[in-house]
């Protein structure tokens, strides 16, 4: 993840223009970052330099050396929290679709039925987002307080992530067909245009027309493919004085009603031929209109005639008069970009769509301020790193989880790489490292960086190996405590376990068992840390832990961790141990030609493993049997 950026300490750990100074005092500045959330804290050392010539560094004016915490995240909240472990769920299904044998061999799946099994997924991911959305919609009371989140947020996720649906996952069977109806049911779904209250007003009059918003809401209806709508409002017009207008509207009724769609036809040859049928209509309906004298075309309201020519024109397909209608009506690139795969070109596909929005974007840009808007262009334009890079800006999991499916898709530039990192990778370990500042979804973490390649892999070893085991907790249960001595492995680490076995990592789950018996170490709790030692000597297919008391291998194995001169803790606690067993040994001193001497030799060589009982225990097995 890039930290770079401009962060304010205040009040600050060195004036400006005052670092010089600080560094002819033997100080610097220096920074370390958590292993348990990825926060950075700042604080003042001594210089390299101070510490060769074991130079003290002056005290600075202030007796206190102030930490500053830094966490260039902003950790997710409760109900952010929720989101993300929920579509963890999808995105685990999408990971075993895309690993899955069937899916890696083309002659085993075809590349339909993939698109297909991969729409599935994505729409899961919508309508978990577009749940989201209304629940962040709601006015609840939030124990939390207000959500990190606003729900114009997850509107935002949702508009995008459908969009991406529509222009790259099609119906099985539809990769080739005009896109226009599809665009269009996206379009009115997410940006509702006309209103609904300036309908309700308008069929409230008797007179509409009269209304300055009926004719832009007439027109807006039939661009949009509001078809009920434009009926009743044209309907309407049959009150109004112009009998001229009367009769162009019986003609255009029933044109609006009967406008081919793709969906209602079997083949693509069959809408074509009817829609070439239709059009021939619309031209009969151009030639009536001019046949209209200028002198009544015209109300005590409005010029009819004109607004009539304009409807006209975006039902023949005329470019310029769409393009100009949408700006008139406030609409932007994307109403006109939908439009012109319903009434321009009906059969444009996806693959000439990218052209098109090119071309409508250099005459109408997308609002470089809104991240949404940006996403919505890019993908229009089938510009996929913009898209990724404004994803990004907008939420990182947007960004992580299209990356997944252009992968999977073929649609990233494969030459196109990070350093020996793919956009891919680099994209999901940004979002990993998103979800690292939440300390408490480790385990999601390791699923994403492990879905990775190596960098994203050695990511994953570093964190297993630095989560807190919270072990002393399960000590105190005494039945926990009899579990993991009976091979049993609990709590955290037997999560981290499952983790390190799912993704074969085998060397960081020895480290990890190892890490807990030094843990068990420090408690004095050997016995423990005796089967956590053996856990980290046994292979994945045997036992996790077992009890030190088992066998005298076992003992052996963790006498050798214990006297490893690596280990400065262990050998301490062999030291301690040694001095509380000082007095049983005087005991076997007497009695070293009985049997039991040779049991306690054997006892003394794995001495590490049997301490806590040593002191006492040993001592009375002896005595008592010299008794």
């Amino acid at each position: 993840m890039d930290y770079a950026g401009t962060y304010t300490t205040v009040p600050a750990l060195v004036e400006s223009g005052a670092f010089s100074d600080l560094v002819e005092k033997g100080q610097t500045i220096s920074a370390a970052q958590s292993p348990l959330d990825g926060s950075i804290n700042l604080f003042v050392t001594p210089t390299n330099d101070a510490l060769a010539q074991a130079k003290k560094p002056e005290r600075r004016e202030s007796e206190e050396q102030p930490i500053y915490f830094i966490n260039p995240q902003n950790p997710p909240s409760e109900d952010r929290r929720m989101f993300l472990a929920d579509t963890f769920l999808i995105f685990s299904a999408l990971q075993k679709l895309i690993n899955a044998p069937e899916y890696q061999q083309p002659s085993l799946l075809g590349a339909d039925r993939k698109i297909a099994l991969l729409r599935k997924l994505a729409i899961d991911f919508v309508n978990f987002i577009k749940e989201s959305w209304i629940h962040a919609s709601q006015p609840l009371t939030r124990p939390g307080g207000a959500p990190q989140f606003s729900s114009d947020h997850y509107r935002s996720l949702y508009t995008c992530f459908s969009l991406f649906v529509v222009l790259f996952l099609p119906e099985e069977g539809y990769e080739q067909a005009p896109v226009g109806d599809d665009l269009m049911e996206w379009l009115n779904t997410h940006f509702i245009e006309p209103s609904t209250e300036e309908g309700d007003h308008l069929s409230s009059l008797d007179r509409p027309w009269e209304d300055e918003t009926f004719w832009p809401y007439l027109t807006r209806s039939i661009l949009r493919g509001l078809n009920k709508a434009s009926t009743f409002f044209l309907e309407a017009l049959s009150k109004h004085p112009s009998e001229d207008l009367f009769h162009l509207t019986e003609t255009m009724i029933p044109l609006i009603e009967s406008q081919p769609r793709l969906q209602n036809f079997h083949t693509e040859r069959d809408f074509t031929q009817s829609y070439r049928r239709w059009k021939d209509r619309v031209k009969a309906l151009r030639i009536d209109l001019d046949r209209v004298p200028e002198e009544r075309r015209s109300d005590d309201f409005e010029n009819w005639w004109e607004r009539m020519s304009d409807i006209v024109g975006i039902l023949e397909g005329r470019s310029d008069v769409v393009k100009r209608v949408c700006e008139e009506l406030g609409g932007d690139w994307k109403e006109v970009c939908v439009a012109w795969g319903i009434f321009v070109d009906p059969r444009l596909r996806r693959q000439d769509l990218f052209d098109t929005a090119a071309e409508v974007l250099d005459e109408m840009e997308a609002d470089p301020t809104n991240f949404e808007d940006s996403i919505h262009a890019a993908m229009f334009s089938g510009d996929f790193t913009r898209v990724l890079e404004y994803s990004s800006k907008l939420d990182l999991w947007l960004s992580a989880h299209l990356v997944i499916f252009m992968e999977a898709l073929g649609l990233l530039d494969v030459t196109n790489l990070d350093g020996d990192m793919s956009i891919r990778d680099a994209t999901v370990l940004d979002y990993a490292e998103y979800l690292y500042s939440d300390p408490a979804l480790w385990r999601i973490t390791t699923h994403y960086m492990y879905s990775c390649d190596e960098i994203g892999k050695q990511r994953g070893d570093t964190l297993l190996t630095h989560i807190p085991l919270r072990l002393r907790q399960h000590t105190t249960d005494t039945q926990t405590a009899d579990r993991i001595r009976s091979g049993d492995v609990v709590g955290v680490l037997k999560d981290v376990n499952e983790v390190c076995l799912q993704y074969n990592r085998e060397g960081v789950r020895r480290s990890v068992c190892k890490i807990a018996a030094r843990i068990f170490i420090q408690e004095k709790n050997y016995g423990l840390a005796a089967s956590y030692l053996k856990s980290a000597t046994n292979s994945p297919s045997q036992q996790c832990a077992t009890s030190s008391a088992n066998t005298t291998s076992t003992l052996s194995v963790d006498t050798k961790f214990l006297l490893n001169e690596e280990n400065s803790t262990a050998s301490r606690k062999v030291a301690d141990i040694a001095t509380r067993i000082a007095r049983p040994l005087m005991i076997v001193s007497k009695i070293a030609s009985k049997p039991w001497g040779n049991l306690f030799t054997s006892l003394q060589t794995a001495l590490p493993c049997a301490a806590t009982a040593a002191s006492t225990t040993i001592g009375t097995w002896i005595i008592s049997a010299e008794n």
